[in-house]
């Protein structure tokens, strides 16, 4: 993957975060963000969140939380 498109310090939100391809955007853009870049990273996994959220965190800071975003309150959470 190539992430050219993002420079700077950027925040960034991934949905599906803890496992597949949510998973692997997280790992992807984490290995080419610039330091001070953050992840917010959402799934309803939370074992899974903690696991993607240990491999970006040598990149990247990241803040994890599990949610189900297919509920009818979760636009209020966020």
């Amino acid at each position: 993957m190539t992430v050219e498109v993002l420079s700077g310090k950027v925040f960034l939100l991934i949905t599906g975060a803890s496992q597949g391809i949510g998973r692997q955007v997280a790992v992807s853009f984490s290995e080419h963000l610039e330091k001070g870049s953050k992840l917010l990273l959402l799934a309803r996994n939370e074992k899974g969140l903690a696991e993607t959220a240990r491999k970006v965190s040598k990149h990247v800071e990241v803040v994890y939380h599990s949610i189900d975003l297919g509920g009818a309150q979760a636009d209020q959470l966020l």
